[in-house]
């Protein structure tokens, strides 16, 4: 066995003990528990594998194919799966005999090590299960039932037609069902199927028979009533489905088309929200004035209008009033005093889609209207096969959310239809079937596009475009034409990083191969997990009660009735909100809300509701609430529209590190600036193509080096220069040295701030004119690149950017920045690719490239930020004017600084006379461990090793006596900047945050994770690494490629400017090369406490 698998199991092996040592954890506990650790299994088990797998069945039935494991153990594993399925989602309340139980899943994961790593239970471990014969998940054969209306499968074999055969089989096992294995012969119409799935896929058969000709008790066969709903978590847009029916039989290429495309905003897409604005406006207050309405549209939507022709505004005005606007009153006044829900969003794991509806009457007895605004123009009194089917895609989200009892009519609203408009759809199954289909093709190409399947790309092969209309058809062809024209290299970047991105997408939906002690399902965790494993994982805001709503601000409070929720929840999260049902209830069987986090705090959650029509007594109707993270697709869209710009781009040698970068001497010199200073400056404005700048922890790359190359910049007349960073907060940091130098910007975006340089707020009295004119007359705008991407195409014919500088450029990946930089003339990028690196959902195994010609021209991992990659080419083809690094920094102790310098090959030096100096000795009365704490710069106390996974309550009694400590020390100057404290675990800032008791620590001391301490810096910073296994290490380390550097711990000990304090498992920590090192450096010169 491999020293990586045996701490594995080693890991493994201490969560088991952990669950036996704790008679406290109850029996669902337990059992969920070991449900995660049979994951985290099979994920390791998988990790190196390319294909996706939507669940633990699908998983589990991969590895026991290819490892042809004995029937017996499939038999154990599959059994505890299942059971602890039913046990997290309430289908078993009671358990006859819980310590059988508790158990026979203990034996089961021991089975398994032991089978697939040949790993020894120990001792401890197996005289708790050994010796009972009976501990075992074999159970008698059900019986054949006639038919099945429902089940969920995991494919294990697909059997294509033969000869003149109409119908494939698939060979399946059973999720979680009472069948085991089964056989089912997709006849007809639903032989697309066969070549649509893949080995290992989740499938949701409706409506199957029993086939007694084949004598074979699991076989099964198709009726004409029969639905098939391929990997049903991965949810498709209801609209975005509909959309493919521009023929009878739908196009699923130009469902993928719109990703690959960039669709210019129109003058008929912004008449049809003005519409919808109208409608939901409205239907709240029937009385409104309609001028005064369509003034505020228009004045939420100035920017939007400016980028539009001139006569546009008017345009939409007239047709409102002389079209549109009498069949919207009628309407509005034929429901007026009808209970109408605006825009719910439904989500549906029966049928894999999700929507958000225009409307829906709730009369209370079960009938529930739908109705969907058109705002096109028709010659006849028929229905748009895409709004037909897209009110069938809805039929289906709400026969899965009020599970078949929904009554009531489906209608669309031709708002400018002179006869009849409202017009019922009627649905049939033939309707349905050709919606499932389409859905099920494009499910298949998105899995051959994340698996990296070459085939998929001959979408773009242009005899699949006959069939579109001349508005997509012309973009269709240049694309084509663009792909098959491309060099090698190019070829090969854009289909791995489409690749990539779609991979990104497909997990961020349901779920990774990362193996983590937490279940990662995405966004379908919102109906795969309970409530309770949702809050150990801290992904969820519970038990929320409505406070009030501040009219105002447009916003609704709520209380935490448990005080101090540990969540990944930040300000400006999007989010869904829906009520918290005591049973417990699939939320999914809900109508549920989309909205903004507001603001956070420890007792609080404010929210902005996306749509602001809904009535304001709404939240008072329940009592307890549920907000979840929401999922955007759009922002993947961007991301592989950014890849495609590259084909367009004239650019794309320099880009892909091919072309040499040119330069022209600027000749810079300033004599305030110290010559390494004046070099660099030098270097960035001589650059005529890019400037790579690399600036350590605390160096000033942005409150010194921006803000100089942007003053030269600006010094030669009309050039535009757009800043863009990773994070809101870095944007933030950038305006106010904008601010203090007196450089005029305008920002992009929102901060919340009533700020003068947001764009929304400067632009809130000024006319479409003025403010084509701002946006033109302006040199230079301030933007995170998530809010710029969306729209710098837009912007191109009211502004060209020259210059682009990118700040946190190594936090961003390539798609993030590579279609933005492919259309300027000059960009520089500023970052730190020994700080933390761009997040990617992918493993490892995932993201490296193996193609031989992309890998010598400098690719190696997908994930690596185009800042790092760049870097690296440079440096391997000495281009060394293209590159430079910050050398000077102005925060850390000399003695901190030395812990982190070898990362930089000790080419950091310090600037001021405080990062030199000694330790002054307090002279207060303390004890003498007291006096080495205070004394000391560096520090290190060994904690116990307790098997407490993701926390340790010595570590978190460490902690809280050193706070009190610096608290006693500094007395009256003890405040925010003081102190802080870094751990990798969520339950290990509750375990802290729980027992702190004085209440000016708990309110002064921000205790959070490396992750949200990039950019900050405190006197003192105290990390508490809370591990007790090898392989926990690694998970929370992010070592670069040549494993050289750990980004993480180098964050975490710069942000210390005076004292590092690090508590930790002293027998685990110096197994690694990086802590190791710094353990010996702090035994050598700091303090080191060993009672």
């Amino acid at each position: 066995m491999s020293s990586r698998n045996k701490n594995f199991t080693s890991h493994i092996y201490d969560l088991l003990k952990e669950i036996t040592e704790k008679p406290e954890l109850d029996f669902s506990d337990k059992i969920q528990r070991f449900r995660s650790y049979l994951e985290m299994i099979f994920k390791e088990l998988t990790k190196s594998e390319t294909r996706l797998f939507s669940n633990l069945s699908s998983r589990c039935e991969f590895v026991f194919e290819a490892d042809n494991t004995p029937v017996d153990l499939r038999i154990e594993i599959s059994g505890l799966r299942k059971f602890a399925n039913k046990i997290v989602h309430n289908e078993i309340t009671e358990v006859k005999d819980i310590q059988s139980e508790e158990k026979k899943a203990l034996k089961t994961i021991c089975l398994t090590l032991k089978h697939f790593f040949d790993a020894e239970t120990p001792e401890t471990l197996k005289n708790i299960f050994s010796g009972n014969k009976n501990l075992t998940y074999r159970t008698h054969k059900k019986s054949v039932k006639e038919k099945i209306p429902f089940i969920s499968a995991t494919v294990l074999k697909i059997i294509q037609p033969k000869d003149n055969q109409k119908f494939c089989i698939l060979k399946c096992v059973d999720e979680s069902g009472d069948k085991e294995e089964l056989s089912v012969a997709l006849w007809n119409d639903l032989q697309y199927v066969g070549r649509s799935a893949w080995e290992f896929c989740k499938i949701n058969f409706f409506n199957l028979t029993y086939n007694p000709e084949k004598n074979n008790p699991g076989y099964y066969s198709s009726t004409n009533d029969t639905l098939v709903v391929i990997e049903p978590d991965y949810l498709l847009d209801a609209t975005a489905l509909a959309e493919c029916f521009l023929t009878e039989e739908g196009i699923p290429v130009a469902y993928f088309l719109k990703r690959f495309i960039y669709s210019q905003k129109t003058d008929s897409m912004l008449k049809g929200l003005a519409v919808n604005y109208l409608l939901d406006e409205l239907l709240i207050n029937p009385e409104a004035d309609i001028n005064i309405l369509i003034e505020d549209f228009f004045k939420e939507n100035l920017l939007s209008l400016a980028l539009l022709n001139d006569n546009t505004k008017s345009n939409i005005v007239d047709e409102i009033l002389n079209n549109h606007l009498k069949n919207i009153k009628n309407f509005v006044n034929q429901y007026r005093n009808h209970n109408v829900l605006i825009e719910p969003a439904f989500y549906s794991a029966d049928y894999g889609i999700s929507g958000r509806l225009d409307c829906l009457i709730d009369y209370g007895n079960g009938r529930k209207d739908i109705f969907e605004l058109k705002t096109n123009k028709l010659s006849h009194t028929d229905i748009k096969l895409p709004h037909k089917f897209q009110v069938t895609a809805y039929n289906l989200l709400l026969k899965s959310a009020f599970e078949g009892k929904r009554s009531g009519s489906s209608m669309i609203l031709y708002s400018v239809a002179q006869n009849s408009p409202l017009r019922n759809v009627n649905n049939t199954i033939f309707e349905v079937k050709a919606l499932l289909k389409i859905r099920n093709r494009i499910i298949n190409g998105e899995y051959m596009l994340s698996t990296g399947d070459i085939n998929f790309f001959r979408i773009f092969s242009p005899e699949n475009f006959s069939s579109l209309p001349d508005f997509i058809k012309s973009s269709a062809y240049s694309l084509s034409e663009k792909y098959s024209r491309a060099g090698n290299i190019l070829k090969k970047y854009f289909q791995h990083f489409s690749s990539f991105i779609a991979r990104e997408l497909w997990i961020a939906k349901i779920g990774s191969n990362q193996s983590t002690d937490y279940a990662d399902y995405g966004f379908s965790s919102i109906w795969r997990k309970n409530i309770y494993e949702k809050i150990e994982s801290a992904s969820v805001l519970h038990s929320l009660v409505f406070d009030k709503y501040d009219e105002d601000k447009n916003s609704y409070h709520f209380i935490f009735e448990i005080p101090d929720i540990i969540s990944n929840f930040r300000e400006n999260d999007t989010a869904i909100i829906y009520p918290q049902n005591e049973k417990e209830t699939n939320p999914i069987l809900n109508q549920i809300l989309k909205c903004t986090i507001s603001s956070i705090s420890t007792d609080s959650v404010v929210i902005i509701l996306r749509n602001k029509q809904i009535s304001k007594n709404y939240f008072a109707s329940n009592g307890k609430w549920v907000i979840e993270h929401d999922f955007q697709e759009t922002g993947f869209n961007s991301f592989t529209q950014s890849v495609t710009d590259l084909l367009y781009s004239d650019k794309s040698e320099l880009l892909l590190g091919i072309k040499k970068p040119e330069f022209e001497n600027y000749n810079y010199n300033n004599p305030e600036l110290n010559k390494s200073q004046n070099n660099i400056i030098n270097k960035a404005l001589s650059a005529k193509d890019y400037f790579l700048l690399q600036g350590p922890p605390g160096t000033g790359k942005t409150s010194f080096a921006l803000i100089k190359i942007l003053e030269e910049i600006l010094k030669k007349q009309d050039l535009k220069t757009a800043i863009l960073t990773f994070t809101n907060r870095a944007a933030n940091q950038i305006c106010e040295n904008l601010l203090k130098n007196k450089i005029e910007f305008l920002r992009f975006g929102d901060d919340g701030s009533e700020e003068d340089y947001l764009l929304k707020n400067k632009i809130k009295n000024l006319d479409v004119s003025e403010i084509r004119e701002l946006i033109k007359n302006t040199r230079t705008i301030v933007s995170t690149v998530h809010s710029f991407i969306g729209r710098y195409k837009d912007l191109e014919p009211l502004i060209k950017f020259d210059t682009v500088i990118v700040d946190e450029a190594s936090q961003l990946l390539e798609p993030h920045l590579i279609g933005i930089l492919s259309r300027c003339n000059k960009f520089i990028l500023i970052g730190d690719h020994f700080q933390l690196p761009a997040i990617s959902l992918q493993n490892d195994s995932e993201t490296e490239i193996k193609d031989k010609d992309l890998r010598e021209t400098g690719f190696y991992d997908l994930k690596v930020s185009l800042f790092e990659r760049l870097f690296n080419q440079c440096k391997k083809n000495k281009w060394d004017d293209a590159i430079g690094i910050l050398e000077y920094h102005y925060r850390m102790h000399d003695e901190i600084a030395q812990l982190i310098n070898p990362y930089y090959n000790n080419k950091l030096i310090s600037t001021t006379e405080k990062q030199k100096s000694p330790v002054i000795k307090i002279k207060q009365d303390l004890s003498p461990f007291e006096n080495s704490v205070m004394n000391s710069r560096l520090i290190y106390i060994p904690s116990k090793k307790l098997i407490q996974n993701q926390y340790n309550t010595n570590e978190a009694e460490i902690v809280i006596d050193l706070l009190s400590i610096i608290k006693k020390s500094y007395e009256d100057k003890f405040d925010e900047n003081t102190v802080g404290v870094i751990t990798p675990w969520r339950k290990q800032i509750r375990c802290i945050k729980d027992n702190i008791k004085d209440e000016e620590i708990k309110s002064r001391v921000i205790i959070d994770t490396v992750e949200r301490y990039q950019g900050s810096e405190k006197e003192i910073i105290i990390i508490s690494t809370a591990v007790f296994s090898i392989n926990q290490l690694s998970n929370i380390q992010s070592l670069t490629f040549d494993r050289r550097v750990d980004r993480k711990l180098n964050v975490a000990l710069s942000r210390a400017i005076s004292k590092m304090i690090i508590t930790g498992c002293e027998e685990i920590l110096m197994q690694d090369e990086h802590y190791s090192r710094i353990l010996r450096i702090i035994k050598e010169k700091g303090f080191y406490y060993k009672k």
